[in-house]
């Protein structure tokens, strides 16, 4: 179970961490969060599933737009303190409705659908209570 999520939406970068099993919001405010909204935000962020395997083995990042990525997020638990980060970067040119992203676990380039990325851009301050 996530216990905190950064999420970096191009220069706005919001972080919740969870405490005796409440959420708050840390960055770029300090306040108490909405469990409800934070748990919403969570199970919108594991619907990612990736469209199509693109490359294995990337050193490049540049040529996906993964080395500026426009959005990425950091999920870690009490077992993965430091977490797992994706990343989303440029469209295929073929390609318009999908995003290539990155597990920073492993050097493999996949693509997503772009209407996920509509999900997760939240305004950090719909997520207070």
């Amino acid at each position: 179970e996530a216990d905190k999520l950064i999420l970096c939406l191009g220069d706005t970068e919001l972080e919740l961490a969870k405490k005796d099993d409440k959420w708050n919001v840390l960055r770029p405010f300090i306040d108490r969060a909405d469990d409800a909204k934070v748990g919403e935000l969570l199970s919108q962020l594991k619907e990612f599933k990736a469209e199509e395997f693109v490359a294995d083995g990337v050193k490049d990042l540049a040529q996906y737009g993964l080395d500026k990525p426009g959005i990425r997020f950091t999920v870690a638990t009490r077992s993965n303190a430091g977490g797992e980060q994706v990343m989303f970067g440029a469209s295929p040119a073929d390609q318009p409705g999908r995003v290539y992203a990155r597990n920073t676990a492993n050097e493999s380039v996949l693509s997503v659908k772009t209407e996920l990325l509509a999900k997760v851009k939240v305004d950090p301050a719909s997520l207070g209570a």
